[in-house]
């Protein structure tokens, strides 16, 4: 199904869990609305019940084998009363290898000793056991939406499938998956247990019932990347008030007028595509009549507010769409109460929700595709071949030189040893007619060669600690925070354990943030477990620094942070600003003092949305955007000349050169995409054009679906729906941006650095249709 509503999650503690001095356990839910996805943080909310005789601490550990056979430990430290009952969430990070081996944790409850302020388990017996599992699971290459209210405002348009229960997208590089039915009180205390969300729609639910606990948990996930819509109804909070709304922080600097009784016939071509001057194939003719008698929220944002700009407009020239950046994500208010009864069945998201999110391609009902495969053209809507951008992932971190020479030295001293201590010794002593010696050469020539393995692989191995990393990275001019996900192979070269951790300034902790976790392979499930299983506690509320079991050798990583930038980024020449002339040339100059040069550089400026009426079969690119691509490397200290790049190209064209390389011909010739490739499809995946479904029986040639299973949230098409300067390029051969420390020590850390920088630059709605446009916006 493309929605969800919240059902019971799997797992108790059973008859035990009522016994005197017992613990029992209940699942609330496993996952936001009791369904996670494979390779995403989750939140998992327990329900504990004490039926001890008095208040007691207790150590909570959720466990599960990780990608190397060891035993992850998920805890953190509860206090529980006798006969009550408490909720607690426990996050994780789920493995890719749960999409197989199932979606399933031990969870022990154990009494604990107060150690000097230090909680330390007692060693006996645990009080409360559970085997809990989750209850539903999403594709790993899914998108996922959280609706916090009854109504998914058509928004399930984005998760219909070619072939029912197919799970893949028929004009789409993906599904987008809905979880409507949420409650405030639904949502979790963790930035974490909302990382599996492209986005929160918030239609309905009063701000005012989110505790302390939840209003930081949602300000941080904004603040790393996450996107909250709010959608304002007749029975809305006055979300600009700050004793109505606790997010009141985040919510974007505007004044707000409510209209009763309104006609949303000014609105029409934000709302459906029935208004279209050229009418999708499979989609009636006939234009609806809008609702006439609707609550209507107009904005005005305030001058001094910069982060705040309008998104949409109606043809009164009404703004009825905000948004506010913070960090690296965004808020939005929406005037239009798009949950109405009157918009059922009326309301499209390729007129409204590809504007509000970034997105592309055409959208069907399963009505709509039977009809379409029943037309002239008996489209079929065959599925084209996929591929994984975040296959580079594996091949970036992985460490085969020093292992490489290992195999080649020993391949070369075994084949040496062969030799002399075979036919060639046989073939001297022969000659020297003392071949009844030849065993004691033997002996002789295995010691030596004994001695010649042992010191190479003494000198070979490790001593000192490294890392190799792939880091994405995105700043917003002015923000004060930016993000970066981060995988990285660290080498370990004890026998033991050490630690491995984001150091985060105590200081910086509102503000700053990680997350840091083993990492498996979506491509190699089956990659081998060492035989000495050992189990290491994670942190559940502050997982930014692991205590692994080591073996003298590489283990790998998956880290998101969000902080003060580390590096000196990307800016502006205050003496030549970033600024339009008034014949739409880019002017203004800039520098960086990143760490090494910037290489494949493209320069897009994002001029604002098309009209609302440049629609056409395929799903057009609705932002009206220019690229440059700098031929050079952009090194550190360069200015950088904005006026004298000549002439862009649009932005269209160069997502069609970008996704061209993975282009194949029916010969199976072509698909020539480099990692770095892949690696800047995925940063515009959203807004590159899907496989047309249109010629699926005639093509020639074959585009494929661009999808990933660990880079969700990293696609820049919601830049595309509102004006600014990005900036994407890439830092090779250099630290990563985020730190790393091993046993509180910065190791030698080499990698790339795929770096998106965005300068936004003020409010531009699309023109409406009896608008003149500004420019030709073919």
């Amino acid at each position: 199904m493309a929605i969800f509503a919240p059902v019971p999650a799997m797992g108790q503690s059973g008859d035990a869990g009522s016994q005197q001095g017992m613990v029992a356990i209940n699942v609330e839910s496993f996952g936001v609305g009791n369904v996670v996805r494979p390779g995403s943080w989750m939140g998992v909310r327990l329900g504990l019940t004490d039926h001890g005789a008095r208040v007691r601490d207790v150590l909570v550990r959720m466990e599960r084998q990780d990608a190397d056979g060891d035993i992850q430990s998920i805890q953190q430290v509860v206090a529980l009363a006798p006969g009550a009952t408490r909720g607690v969430w426990m996050y994780a990070r789920l493995p890719f290898a749960a999409s197989r081996a199932g979606v399933a944790y031990d969870v022990i409850v154990e009494p604990i000793d107060d150690n000097d302020g230090a909680p330390v388990s007692t060693g006996a017996d645990p009080i409360g056991t559970a085997r809990i599992a989750a209850a539903g699971e999403f594709a790993m290459a899914d998108s996922i939406i959280a609706v916090v209210g009854r109504r998914s405002m058509s928004l399930e348009q984005y998760a219909v499938e070619y072939q029912p229960g197919g799970g893949i997208s028929g004009t789409l590089h993906n599904l987008t998956r809905t979880i409507s039915g949420l409650r405030p009180i639904d949502l979790p205390d963790s930035w974490m247990g909302l990382d599996q969300f492209d986005a929160i729609v918030w239609s309905d639910g009063d701000p005012s019932a989110l505790l302390p606990s939840q209003i930081r948990a949602i300000e941080d996930w904004v603040r790393g990347g996450g996107r909250l819509i709010v959608v304002l109804s007749a029975s809305s909070a006055d979300w600009t008030n700050p004793r109505a709304n606790p997010l009141i922080g985040i919510t974007p600097e505007t004044l707000v007028q409510r209209i009763d009784g309104s006609d949303l016939e000014p609105a029409r071509s934000l709302l459906t595509l029935d208004s279209s001057k050229a009418p999708m194939p499979g989609r009636s003719d006939a234009v609806m009549p809008m609702p006439h008698d609707e609550t209507l929220h107009v904005f005005r944002p305030l001058a001094d507010s910069p982060d705040t700009v309008a998104l949409l407009k109606d043809k009164r020239n009404r703004n009825v769409a905000v948004r506010r950046t913070v960090g690296c994500g965004e808020v939005t208010l929406v005037g239009i109460d798009l949950s109405s009864p009157g918009l059922a069945g009326l309301l499209d998201s390729e007129a409204f929700w590809h504007r509000v999110l970034g997105r592309r391609g055409d959208l069907f009902t399963m009505a709509e595709m039977d009809e379409l495969r029943k037309s002239e053209d008996a489209v079929n809507f065959l599925h084209p071949e996929g591929v994984w951008l975040d296959q580079v992932i594996a091949g970036s971190i992985n460490k085969i030189g020093r292992a490489g020479v290992g195999v080649l030295l020993g391949l070369i001293v075994f084949g040496v040893y062969l030799l002399l201590a075979g036919p060639v010794s046989f073939a001297v002593l022969g000659k020297l007619g003392k071949r009844e010696h030849s065993w004691v050469v033997f002996l002789a020539m295995a010691g030596v060669f004994t001695a010649i393995a042992w010191g190479g692989a003494t000198a070979l191995r490790p001593a000192n600690e490294d890392i190799t990393h792939l880091t994405l990275l995105e700043h917003v001019y002015l923000q004060p925070t930016q993000r970066a996900k981060v995988w990285f192979s660290a080498l370990l070269p004890t026998y033991g354990s050490q630690t491995v951790s984001i150091p985060i300034d105590p200081s910086a902790r509102p503000t700053e943030y990680a997350a840091l976790s083993n990492w498996d392979d979506p491509d190699n499930f089956g990659q081998g477990n060492f035989p000495d299983s050992r189990a290491y506690a994670v942190d559940s509320r502050r997982p930014d620094s692991l205590r692994v079991p080591t073996r003298s050798t590489v283990k790998r990583f998956e880290a998101e942070w969000v902080g003060g930038p580390r590096w000196s980024m990307i800016r502006p020449d205050p003496n030549d600003p970033i600024r339009i002339d008034p014949n739409g040339k880019l002017l203004g100059s800039l520098s960086h003092d990143l760490p090494a040069a910037l290489d494949r550089v493209t320069i897009l400026l994002v001029r604002g949305q098309k009209p609302l009426t440049s629609r056409r079969l395929g799903g057009p690119l609705l932002a009206n955007a220019w690229a440059h691509r700098l031929t050079d490397t952009w090194e550190p200290g360069q200015e950088l000349d904005l006026g004298s790049l000549g002439t862009p190209s649009r932005a269209e064209r160069y997502f069609e050169i970008l996704a061209s390389k993975e282009r194949t011909s029916n010969l199976g010739v072509g698909g020539s995409a480099t990692p770095d490739d892949r690696l800047e499809m995925l940063l515009w995946r959203d807004v590159i054009e899907p496989p047309s479904w249109s010629d699926s029986n005639t093509g020639q040639s074959f585009d494929k679906t661009l999808r990933t299973r660990s880079m969700h949230g990293w696609e820049g098409g919601r830049w595309m729906t509102q004006p600014c300067l990005i900036i994407v390029g890439m830092v090779d051969e250099a630290p990563s941006p985020v730190p790393i420390e091993i046993d509180g020590r910065t190791p030698p850390t080499i990698g790339k650095t795929v770096l998106r920088w965005v300068y936004p630059l003020g409010s531009k709605p699309p023109l409406m249709d009896q608008q003149q446009p500004l420019e030709e916006t073919n």
